[in-house]
Formats: structure tokens, C-alpha cells, sequence
């Protein structure tokens, strides 16, 4: 009977208190335009089931209190006592209840309400790459911030080894900014147009820099860190303004953020998963664009070693750029210098001191192969490019066709060449783009620390080894907090019933307020015991099982004072 009456009150506040709360819950994506209508009652509907685990507690508490209040004022608890039973036995059913709910709780934490949280974040997620590749291949635009984007094509693709998390590909691809009022100021054209999406918390300094709105750049990602990074490189652009200026470029990068894309984060992992989590951390994709972030510059460290190698021992040294494209550079070694605080790799000429490089360019009739020919040459970090390539610079350049068996002679000549994005065959960073993250920091450690802090290397080291770290503590505070509520569960339904018999004179609130308050107390210690955990471990700890003992310490002076009457 007494199991009876605690079911049916846990369930009946339960059920009004998770309705409340997932409905205050839906306010927030609802103003910020993230629902429509129809999204918000599946949005509360999902967020029903991880407010049980923050309701379950206070309903317990005030259904053990309600029962053992009615129970002491009605006298049945004198009855049960005059019989020869004792406190502990009049309390069992409170126990057993309190045990059943902590039960409930630890199931719902550990595999049920990571999914719906999953749910929850996804309905107020846009997905920007299946977005761009479902509107354009309908013939439409897609707006993202102050840009529409126009193309023929696009295309999703796996991500490369650059961090990205999505990627897509546009053929006749088309821009227009917009201002305030929503009239053009920038429009730019390409033949072909690439989009990585990177995590959020990806700085712009990780990945390309530079293009198209560079000068803009700082100050529109200002204050956007929640936000996901959009880098768009563009091939063949022609560009323009309203005033009528404009040119032509062979590339350019642009970047800018968007908000919402979803970003992978502990609460959505069950708990095998957050244990494993532990030991392959790049399952997050913030931590997994950061190992890729690593691993490129770990890799250009080698890559100047590995051209040098090839140009002595073959006299040549291939490259592809983000096309596939591929350049046959032909060349004595590679001379490393720092100009103006960069790192550069000037190309030696062979017999002759020409610099050669047989590349190609794309034709009515497919390919054209082409010989170029250069007094100076060097090799150096393209800016623009999202994987660590390389930029060739040629002075003082002739070109030919190599079909045509003309001479350099006949061919005018240029005083700059340049190609971009170019990536070592063999690339170096490709079996390090498939090192799990702490092999990886381990290998980069000693030449991270040679570099100095100040290099790129040094702040791609530091940078995964703090993330790394701060994951691994949020994943343990993620499991001890889950063991703790279900904890709390069971000392609260136990404090409600013992406070109750304690406290029968007085009102059934007002006694109840007698367990609400050291409730509050005890999930507001679990919670801030989890934040601390993520940044200092063990202090945290103590505190967020601190709040379930001292709440336990509670319930048992309580108990002690029942028993002397």
C-alpha cells in the first residue's frame, strides 16, 4: 500500500514537473528562430526524457514526504510502532522506492538520454554541407549569414586530412555578399569552388587565412568561437563590386562562420562510449581536427628533409595540388632559409641553373602539358591552403607547349609564376594524418619542444595536449555525475520519508521544504563538482560526492532523532 501511494505521487509530479521544465526548456531555440512550430513539440517531447533525470529527485522527495506526512498524521505510524515495528521497517518502502528510482535513473543517464539529447541538438542543428548539396541540385540558392551561394553542381565528399569535418565540391560556382539592407556590394565567380566545415573552436590561424575578405575576416569571426568555420577556396575568380572594380585571380580563400553546426560533445555518449572516449579521444571531432591540425604541421617539419632527398638523389621532385594535378619540379636541392621570419625553400638549378617544372592546364581537347622555365624558384607555406601546402614561385619565366616543340625562345616571358596548394608525392603527412592522438603527441612532443612554444608546431602541440586533457576530465566529471544523481535519487526519496516522521506537526510543505532545500543543495554541489572536475579532476570530485554525503549526513541525523521518540 505504502509502495502504492509513492508510485502513483512520484509519477503524477513527476509527470507535471518534466512537462514545465522541457516546455521552459523549448523558450530559448524557439526566440532565437531555431523551431518553427511544428519542431517545438517534438523538441519538448524529447526533452522530457533528460529532465527526468533533474525532476525524478524533487518527485521522489515530495512523494515520500506527502505519504509519510499523511502517515504520521493519521496515526498509522504509531500504530506500526505500538505493533512492534520498527522505524526501519516503516521506512523500507521509501528504500525500496528510493532504490527502484535510483535505478531507473543510472539506465536513463548511461544509454537512454544521451540519444535524446543527441535528438534535441540535431532539431536545432543546421547541416550547412547537406543543406548547400539539396538546394542547388534543385536549381536554388542558399543563404548562409550575408551570402548567397549560387552553382551549378555541388557535391559532398569525405574530408581530407585537413580537419575538416564535411566537404563539398561546386562546379560554375557563384557568390554575392550583402549588406544590412540587402543589397549586393561583392559578387564572385569561379570555375570550381571547395567548402570545408570545421568544428567549432577551430581558430582561423588552424586553417587557411587569407582571400577574397581577408580584411574582413578578424572582424566578422570576432565573438563567433561557438560558431562553425567555413573555408571556401576558389578557382579562376573573377570578382567585382558595385562600383565597377574588380579583377582576375587563379585562386583565392575566403572564410567566414556560421552557428549551429552540430559539434560532437561528451553528454551524447553513453557511458561505454565516454570510457572509450578516454582512449581514442579523436571521436570528438574538435579533437580530431585538432590531431589533423598537428599532423600537417608535424608533417611540413619533414617535408623540406624528404623534397631536399629527391631533388639530390633523382634530380627531381613531384607535387599535386587540390585538383590532382600533378608538377614534375626538376632541380639540383632545396636550400632552406628563413626571409623575413619564414621559413623558405629555394630551388637550386641543375647543370645550367634553370629551374624546370612540367605541369598542366586544362584544354578544349582535355589537357595541354606544359615546360616552364625559371631563373629563381622557391618553395614556401601556401597561406591559402587548408592542408599545409606548399606555393611555388618562379621569377623570370618562359612557358611552352610540349606538344607544339617550340623553344623557350619563342615564348614570351613572364616575370612571376606561381602554383599553389601543393602537396610532396609521397606526402608526409599522410601516415601521420592516421596516428591515434596520443601516439601522435608523443611523436610530436620532442619536435614541438625543439621548435619553441612560438612556432606553429609548438602551438598545434600545446594546443591538442590541453584539449586532449580537458576531454579526458570532462568525460570522467560526465560519469560521475551520472552516478552521483542516481545517488541523489535514493538519499532524497529516504530524506523526504525520515523528515516527514520527524516533522509531522507541521504543515506537509512545510515540512517538505525541509527536504527541498538540502535537494537543491546536493544537485547544485553535483553540478558544480562537475564543472570543476572538468578543470582541476579530483577537488571536483570531492565536491560532487561532498553533496550526496553531507545529504546522507542530513537524512541521518534526522533519522537518529526519529528513533529517540
Amino acid at each position: 500500500m505504502i509502495f502504492g501511494e509513492l508510485a502513483k505521487l512520484t509519477g503524477l509530479s513527476a509527470g507535471v514537473l518534466v512537462v514545465i521544465i522541457a516546455i521552459g526548456a523549448a523558450i530559448k531555440p524557439l526566440s532565437d528562430g531555431l523551431l518553427d512550430a511544428g519542431d517545438a513539440a517534438l523538441f519538448v517531447s524529447l526533452a522530457m526524457v533528460p529532465m527526468l533525470a533533474f525532476v525524478l529527485p524533487f518527485a521522489a522527495g515530495f512523494a515520500s514526504t506527502l505519504t509519510y506526512h499523511r502517515l504520521a498524521t493519521s496515526n498509522e505510524t504509531t500504530a506500526a510502532y505500538a505493533s512492534g515495528i520498527s522505524h526501519r521497517a516503516v521506512l523500507m518502502p521509501a528504500a525500496v522506492m528510493g532504490l527502484v528510482l535510483a535505478l531507473v535513473v543510472s539506465g536513463l543517464n548511461e544509454q537512454v538520454i544521451p540519444r535524446f539529447l543527441l535528438q534535441m541538438q540535431r532539431l536545432i542543428t543546421v547541416d550547412v554541407s547537406r543543406l548547400l548539396a539539396q538546394e542547388i541540385s534543385r536549381g536554388k540558392p542558399v543563404r548562409l549569414e550575408d551570402t548567397l551561394i549560387f552553382a551549378d553542381r555541388a557535391e559532398r565528399v569525405p574530408p581530407g586530412d585537413d580537419g575538416a569535418v564535411d566537404q563539398v565540391i561546386f562546379t560554375n560556382f557563384a557568390a554575392i555578399r550583402l549588406d544590412d539592407k540587402g543589397e549586393p556590394v561583392q559578387e564572385v565567380t569561379a570555375r570550381n569552388a571547395t567548402m570545408w566545415l570545421f568544428p567549432p573552436g577551430a581558430a582561423p590561424g588552424e586553417v587557411a587565412s587569407g582571400g577574397a575578405n581577408e580584411g574582413a575576416s578578424e572582424a566578422a569571426l570576432a565573438g563567433r568561437s561557438d560558431a562553425s568555420l567555413v573555408v571556401l577556396q576558389l578557382d579562376e575568380v573573377i570578382a567585382a563590386d558595385p562600383a565597377g572594380l574588380g579583377g582576375f585571380r587563379d585562386g583565392a580563400t575566403a572564410q567566414f562562420r556560421v552557428p549551429y553546426v552540430l559539434k560532437d560533445n561528451p553528454k551524447f555518449l553513453t557511458t561505454g562510449q565516454l570510457a572509450a572516449l578516454k582512449r581514442v579521444p579523436e571521436r570528438m571531432n574538435w579533437i580530431e581536427s585538432r590531431r589533423k591540425s598537428l599532423a600537417n604541421e608535424l608533417g611540413k617539419t619533414s617535408a623540406w628533409e624528404a623534397i631536399d632527398k629527391q631533388l639530390r638523389e633523382g634530380g627531381k621532385a613531384t607535387f599535386v595540388d587540390a585538383r590532382g594535378k600533378s608538377f614534375v619540379v626538376q632541380a639540383s636541392a632545396l636550400d632552406r632559409r628563413v626571409i623575413e621570419g619564414k621559413e623558405r625553400g629555394v630551388l637550386q638549378g641543375r647543370a645550367g641553373g634553370a629551374i624546370e617544372v612540367f605541369h598542366s592546364r586544362g584544354g578544349d581537347k582535355g589537357d595541354v602539358q606544359l615546360h616552364t622555365l625559371a631563373r629563381e624558384a622557391m618553395l614556401r607555406i601556401d597561406d591559402r591552403a587548408t592542408a599545409g601546402g606548399l606555393l611555388l614561385e618562379m621569377k623570370e619565366v618562359r612557358t611552352r607547349e610540349v606538344a607544339a616543340q617550340n623553344s623557350f625562345a619563342q615564348s614570351p616571358e613572364r616575370s612571376q609564376w606561381q602554383a599553389g596548394n601543393l602537396v610532396p608525392v609521397p606526402n608526409p603527412v599522410q601516415p601521420l594524418a592516421k596516428t591515434p592522438t596520443f601516439a601522435l603527441l608523443e611523436q610530436a612532443r620532442g619536435p614541438a619542444m625543439a621548435a619553441g612554444e612560438a612556432s606553429s608546431l609548438g602551438k598545434a602541440y600545446r594546443d591538442l595536449d590541453r584539449k586532449t586533457a580537458e576531454l579526458v576530465r570532462e568525460a570522467a566529471s560526465k560519469q560521475h555525475e551520472r552516478i552521483a544523481m542516481s545517488l541523489s535519487v535514493l538519499v532524497v526519496t529516504i530524506c523526504g520519508a525520515v523528515t516527514a516522521l520527524r516533522l509531522s506537526q507541521r504543515l506537509p510543505l512545510t515540512t517538505y521544504l525541509w527536504t527541498f532545500i538540502p535537494g537543491v543543495i546536493t544537485l547544485v554541489t553535483i553540478s558544480g563538482g562537475q564543472q570543476l572536475t572538468e578543470q582541476l579532476g579530483l577537488p571536483g570530485l570531492l565536491l560532487m560526492y561532498g553533496g550526496v554525503v553531507g545529504l546522507a549526513m542530513y537524512t541521518l541525523v534526522q533519522y537518529r532523532v526519529v528513533g529517540k521518540h
